[in-house]
């Protein structure tokens, strides 16, 4: 080095020294930042992957839907009983019921959809009694089926909107009671007397 330094004058081998160590440092920089956007990439194309996936099986799922539903007999290779062609509408119904809530669960667990978005959804679903009934029939064969976390928290959301909208159905609806037929004749009576005496004072008049 020595040698080196002599045979070339006005080298600065120390500021030559500072310069290679700072670009050692921002190549190193540089590096990690590439593995980050490697791994972010990865992810990216991981999630796109289950999207597809997802898509993939929701379209077959319609498809078998769509078969039982053109032709509600065809439900008795699930062991679900079919006696007449009055059992066809309430089958519809719950086929029908259970198709959003398996889009509604894909969706949230992809987060395309929130939280406030799902309450609003089951609190209409669950309003009437086929989407009570489809939830609390199937609500335990979702939570064994889809174990993960976002799962189990759009599990827990239904739970809770079932909880109020079977409280709200639980509450009579009242209603103005009808006159008796006495109290009709008095209200009868009275008007024909008030009618009576507007006369007489309107004559005197």
């Amino acid at each position: 080095m020595s040698i080196l330094a002599e045979n070339i004058p006005g080298l600065d081998w120390v500021l030559l020294s500072n310069i290679g160590q700072a670009y050692g440092s921002v190549a190193a920089l540089l590096t990690a930042l590439s593995l980050v956007g490697v791994v972010v990439s990865t992810l990216i194309q991981a999630r796109s992957v289950r999207l597809a996936s997802e898509q993939t099986w929701r379209l077959a799922q319609l498809e078998l839907a769509k078969l039982v539903i053109d032709d509600p007999k065809l439900v008795q290779c699930e062991g679900v009983p079919w006696r007449s062609p009055e059992d066809d509408l309430p089958l519809r119904l719950r086929i029908l019921a259970n198709l959003w809530i398996e889009q509604w669960r894909s969706m949230h667990h992809f987060g395309l959809m929130d939280d406030a978005t799902i309450r609003r959804l089951a609190s209409g679903l669950f309003a009437g009694e086929v989407g009570r009934q489809q939830w609390m029939e199937h609500s335990e064969g979702y939570r064994s089926e889809y174990p993960k976390v976002s799962s189990r928290a759009f599990s827990r959301i239904l739970d809770e909107e079932l909880a109020h909208a079977t409280r709200v159905a639980a509450v009579p609806i009242s209603r103005p009671k009808a006159a008796s037929p006495k109290r009709r004749w008095y209200a009868a009576a009275a008007a024909g007397a008030a009618l009576a005496v507007g006369v007489a004072i309107g004559r005197l008049r």
